[in-house]
């Protein structure tokens, strides 16, 4: 009976391993390929975008203030976060140090529940649309402003 067993095993290996006539499974590989390099791509321009908020004293003007406003808005809460955790594991609360480690988890998750119900009451008493322009209206207003400074340098190139 066992041999029977390990006989089925090997023919299922063997014929799942034999090429398909169903283009579904070529469609499949295909779709996971593109969203793997989408999620790469987009990976990158996040931080490249986290870069550049970080660095935001070293970006020309107009560039400098919008990097500013997301990384009060952005940057600086979840650089608290980190800075609570770091503190409360370091500072050697207890001689124990998994109950300090547990006691800096619980103090940053503290903190990220509270910047939570900050979020929620500014949604629930602030428009979306209105929230909606405050997050996104300093970025489109440097994408603008890039276009408008390329074009105008493009424009007036001399030779």
């Amino acid at each position: 009976m066992k041999r029977h067993i390990f006989k089925d095993y090997q023919q299922n290996i063997v014929g799942y391993l034999e090429p398909s006539d169903d283009s579904d499974e070529g469609f499949a590989i295909f779709f996971l390929v593109v969203i793997a390099v989408a999620g790469l791509i987009l990976y990158g321009v996040v931080l490249w975008i986290w870069e550049q908020i970080n660095n935001w004293i070293s970006l020309e003007l107009p560039y400098r203030f919008i990097a500013l406003y997301y990384f009060c808005i952005i940057a600086m809460p979840i650089k608290v976060g980190c800075t609570i955790y770091e503190f409360l594991l370091n500072s050697n609360l207890t001689k124990w140090p998994n109950l300090n480690l547990i006691i800096s988890v619980i103090g940053t998750a503290s903190y990220v529940l509270f910047v939570i119900m900050i979020i929620i009451c500014l949604l629930k008493r602030l428009s979306n649309k209105f929230l909606l322009s405050l997050v996104l209206f300093p970025a489109l207003f440097a994408m603008i402003w890039f276009v408008v400074a390329i074009t105008w340098d493009w424009l007036f190139i001399t030779a």
